[in-house]
């Protein structure tokens, strides 16, 4: 079985435990996960997990269906995918990975000292573009797309889906 067929096996799989655990969280409790700010229950954190694992879970599916349809799904259920290269087989160097990653850290950082002076909205398009570039995207067309919108999402969650003043 190709790694594109056991990435949408998986995907499913875990979009299928998550919405278990959402159905067993609706059990627990009949009133709202998020009804307000200042009125979050014990549930209220498993909730957002487990939508965000269904989030992104779909996408992980999404994206394996896709591979299955550009390659066909016979090849792709018969194929054992083989690195072209040594240079792929070994990937990126640990030079890099700590580069990225102490980037990464020091990103982190600077985002939240200034969290307080810079609109929520624009400080975090910028740190997820940066961020973006720091681990390796260098797609012009994909980074700023997905920033503005990984950014608006954000913030439609904090100041609409939960209430909460930034």
């Amino acid at each position: 079985m190709s790694e594109h067929a056991k990435d949408f096996l998986l995907a499913l799989a875990l979009i299928a435990i998550a919405g278990i655990a959402l159905a067993i969280l609706a059990a627990t409790t009949g009133e709202p996960k998020i009804s307000g700010a200042g009125v979050l229950t014990f549930a209220t954190l498993p909730s957002i997990y487990a939508g965000a694992l269904i989030a992104l879970s779909a996408l992980l599916a999404l994206n394996a269906f896709r591979s299955c349809i550009r390659t066909g799904w016979r090849k792709a259920a018969d194929a054992v995918v083989a690195p072209s290269s040594d240079a792929d087989a070994k990937g990126p160097t640990q030079k890099t990975i700590l580069s990225r990653t102490v980037a990464t850290l020091l990103l982190l950082i600077v985002y939240a000292l200034l969290l307080q002076y810079v609109h929520f909205m624009v400080l975090t398009t910028l740190f997820l573009a940066v961020l973006f570039v720091v681990l390796g995207q260098r797609s012009w067309l994909w980074v700023p797309l997905i920033a503005v919108l990984g950014g608006a999402g954000f913030y439609a969650l904090f100041i609409w889906g939960l209430n909460l003043p930034i």
